[in-house]
């Protein structure tokens, strides 16, 4: 009987150094931080800084790939949408918004804000700015 019982906490520990020995103990590694930018971009079809930054934005935003989203939110569609209107408020209200045009990036780095007109690398490197692990586009900024 001590021989049987002796052989179980043999198998028993045997097996329980496997287990420790093959890393099962040990917590699974952390998801990755996503490393994508979402930015709203709030506008005026009145706005001639608007309008060049827009350009900007369409020239840039493809070299960025899947890593970069933009959301285009118009000022004249704030007479029609309660809460488009709501975030025009609240960012003015925050100081987060103070004129047009207005870029909020929401990324791994948190929420930032670029507010009137920049020339194109200025608004390039700010892009970049917002990301932990920068797009190829942004080597050499």
């Amino acid at each position: 009987m001590d021989k049987i019982r002796f052989s179980f906490v043999f198998l028993a520990l045997s097996v329980g150094s496997l287990f420790l020995l093959s890393g099962c103990t040990q917590a699974p590694p952390a998801p990755p931080v996503s490393d994508t930018v979402s930015v709203q971009y709030l506008y005026a079809d009145w706005c001639h800084y608007c309008q060049n930054t827009t350009m900007q934005l369409d020239l840039l935003a493809p070299s960025f790939g899947s890593r970069l989203s933009i959301e285009r939110l118009n000022e004249a569609d704030r007479a029609t949408n309660s809460s488009l209107a709501k975030l025009y408020d609240d960012y003015k209200s925050s100081g987060v918004f103070g004129g047009f045009p207005t870029l909020v990036a929401h990324g791994p780095k948190g929420p930032a804000s670029f507010v009137g007109y920049h020339e194109p690398a200025a608004l390039k490197a700010w892009l970049c700015a917002q990301y932990v692990t920068a797009p190829q586009t942004c080597a050499g900024n």
